[in-house]
Formats: structure tokens, C-alpha cells, sequence
């Protein structure tokens, strides 16, 4: 009775009470084996609920707290109350769930999001306590959210130009416009096209860098040739538009990497600075060793700048810190979300600073090339 099953009844004689003593002693031996397998059992059940990665709480009838695992109290952790009550933290109440039975819902600790499944525990069709499984989807829900903006935003960038498109294919088929009119409105809807096929083509260039569909023909590029390539291609855009376009490059390091999204980086990063710079002012590309291993690329301009509170998204897709001048320029609100693509895939870091109405400057980190000596 005290559960001591080290101790067995002496068998002296072989009549009734030898065989009671045999009985006794045989069920010594089952009872000891029975509640061995059970304290097993209960601490192979509290070693997986200790280890899993959802929080499990139980409750009593009254929701009283019986057990709670690490999971749940780190995420019950997260909330901001005063009370170590987890039903009171959880918004749990017994009329609800003697109503219902069962809840399901999503609850804010803090600033995670958490899935609580709650479940009556029931013994002769009465209920015994209640199990709450708590599950973190704060990720779940971000993504969500992601697909949701991300879908949003591409039919809002995709109707502009096909609404565009529409109305001046409408205004040709019903004729009546001379020449010169009618050249007008071809030329808005090629590049109302143009706009289109460029949204698609960065749209799928920026999936297949985050997936890692697409390969990179990695080489040597020598940085100063890559970085004269680049301001040559844009010296009579900048010359056109006013603009004193230089070049400051005081590194001859190699890059290993592959040179045509090279060029998509440091083009996006050129057109964005041209792209917002006035005539009279002044964009910059400079060079310069970041240690002994990495090489720092500088785009600076002049131009009209980014306020303070914008700053940490614009390397998000479509995201716009002056949607519709940034429309009327051509742009896709897609070119740094590619460029830092771009840039982490050659293993590097981008950031950006800016001021308003005095200028931005977007700074790219990038890995020199191991150099192989024999």
C-alpha cells in the first residue's frame, strides 16, 4: 500500500494459505510492472510536451492552470500584463467554452500573433479541463499579409497602364483625329507597354533571384572597367538633363561575380539617382577599399531626397516614397528591392541614406575576389 514492492510473502505451506500468498506475490510482481509502465509513460508523454515546439497549458474544470510546457511560457511571456494567470492572458472564460466545447482563435501577445486551439477534456460526459495548444504565426501572418500587398500592388501597377491603353485604343477606333493626334496616342500606348513589359520582367528577374532559379556566370570583373562602363553609358542622359555625372574610382580590386546583373545593379542604382535629380545638380559614383576584403561602391546625388520616415522601406517591393512623380518618371517601385537582390547574392550588404531636399546616398559593400597565386 505504501509502494514498496522490494518485499514478497513468505510461501510456507502448499494449501489455501500457500496459495494465497502465491497470489499475493504475483500480484506484487503485475502491480509493480503496471505502475512502472505508467510512470514510463507519464514521463515519456511530459518529455514530448516539454520538447515540443507549440506551448501546451492545462486546466482544470475551473481553468486553473495544472501544466504549462517551456513553449508556452516563452509565448506567454510575450504578453504585457501583470497577471501569471495564462486563461486571464488567453481571454479564456468558462461560460465560452462550456457553450462552444472547443475554441480556435488568434490572440496578440505582445507583438507576436499566436493560434490558441482550446479543447474540453471530458470523462463520463462530464468536463474534466480544458488543453489550450498555443502555436506562434506571426510569420504565417506577415507572409499573408505579404501575398495580400504584393497582389494588390501588382493589379494597382498593372491597371495605370492598361486603363491607358484602353482608352486611347478606344479614342483610334473611332477615328476622326488627324496625323500629328494620332501619333500622340501611339506614342503613349508603347509606352504604357514599355511600362507593362518592364513591371514583368523585373517581377520575374526579382522571383528568380529569391527562389535562386537563376544562375549566375560568375568571373573576375575589374571594378574600375565595370564602373566606367557604367557611367559611359550614362554620361548623355546626365549631359541631356543638366546634370554633372562623375566618377571617383580609387580601387583596381577584382570582383567575382556575374558581370550583366552586375551592370542591372549599378544601372538601377544610376537611373534612381539621375531619375530624381534636377538639372544644376550633381550624381556621383565613387570607389573605394572597405578593408582589406571588400571593395565600397557610393551613388551619391544632389537631388530631391527621402524623408526620414521612408527611408526603412524603400528597398521593399513597390514601395514609393512619392507614388504618383514616381509614376509620371516611368518608375516600377521594383529597383532596389532588385538591386539588394542583387547584392546579397553576390554575397555583399546595401544600405541607403537620405535627406530631404538635399540628396541620397546609396552605399554597396561588395566581397573582393580571392586572388590565386602559384
Amino acid at each position: 500500500a505504501s509502494g514498496d514492492f522490494t518485499q514478497r510473502v513468505p510461501v510456507q505451506s502448499d494449501d489455501e494459505i500457500g496459495d494465497l500468498a502465491c497470489a499475493v506475490n504475483d500480484l506484487t510482481h503485475k502491480l509493480e510492472q503496471a505502475l512502472a509502465t505508467g510512470a514510463r509513460e507519464r514521463e515519456r508523454l511530459r518529455a514530448v510536451l516539454r520538447s515540443m515546439g507549440d506551448g501546451v497549458i492545462a486546466f482544470d474544470g475551473q481553468l486553473r492552470p495544472q501544466f504549462r510546457n517551456a513553449a508556452a511560457k516563452q509565448l506567454l511571456a510575450k504578453a504585457d500584463v501583470q497577471t501569471d494567470d495564462p486563461a486571464a492572458v488567453l481571454g479564456l472564460s468558462i461560460s465560452d467554452l462550456q457553450a462552444a466545447g472547443e475554441r480556435a482563435f488568434v490572440q496578440p501577445l505582445g507583438d507576436a500573433l499566436v493560434h490558441v486551439h482550446v479543447t474540453a477534456i471530458r470523462k463520463r460526459g462530464e468536463v474534466e479541463g480544458y488543453v489550450a495548444t498555443l502555436r506562434d504565426v506571426t510569420e504565417q501572418e506577415r507572409l499573408q499579409a505579404f501575398r495580400r500587398d504584393f497582389v494588390a500592388n501588382v493589379s494597382h501597377e498593372l491597371r495605370t497602364p492598361l486603363t491607358s491603353v484602353k482608352t486611347y485604343v478606344e479614342a483610334l477606333q473611332e477615328g476622326g483625329y488627324d496625323e500629328p493626334t494620332r501619333e500622340k496616342f501611339l506614342r503613349v500606348i508603347a509606352q504604357e507597354t514599355d511600362r507593362m513589359v518592364r513591371l514583368t520582367r523585373e517581377l520575374l528577374q526579382l522571383s528568380g533571384l529569391e527562389s535562386g532559379n537563376i544562375r549566375f556566370a560568375e568571373t573576375l570583373v575589374k571594378v574600375d572597367e565595370w564602373l566606367l562602363r557604367a557611367w559611359e553609358r550614362f554620361r548623355l542622359t546626365a549631359q541631356a538633363q543638366g546634370v554633372t555625372f562623375q566618377l571617383k574610382c580609387q580601387t583596381n580590386a577584382r570582383l567575382r561575380g556575374d558581370p550583366d546583373w552586375l551592370d542591372r545593379l549599378i544601372d538601377n542604382l544610376v537611373s534612381n539617382a539621375l531619375k530624381f535629380t534636377a538639372s544644376g545638380g550633381r550624381v556621383e559614383i565613387r570607389a573605394e577599399p572597405a578593408g582589406v576584403d571588400s571593395v565600397r561602391v557610393v551613388v551619391a546625388d544632389t537631388g530631391m531626397g527621402i524623408p526620414e520616415e521612408d527611408v526603412p522601406h524603400v528597398f521593399e517591393r513597390f514601395y514609393r516614397v512619392d507614388k504618383a512623380r514616381s509614376r509620371r518618371r516611368g518608375g516600377t517601385g521594383l529597383g532596389l528591392a532588385l538591386a539588394r537582390e542583387i547584392t546579397e547574392r553576390h554575397g555583399g550588404t546595401i544600405s541607403l541614406t537620405s535627406r530631404l531636399n538635399e540628396g541620397t546616398t546609396v552605399t554597396v559593400v561588395l566581397p573582393l575576389a580571392e586572388e590565386v597565386t602559384v
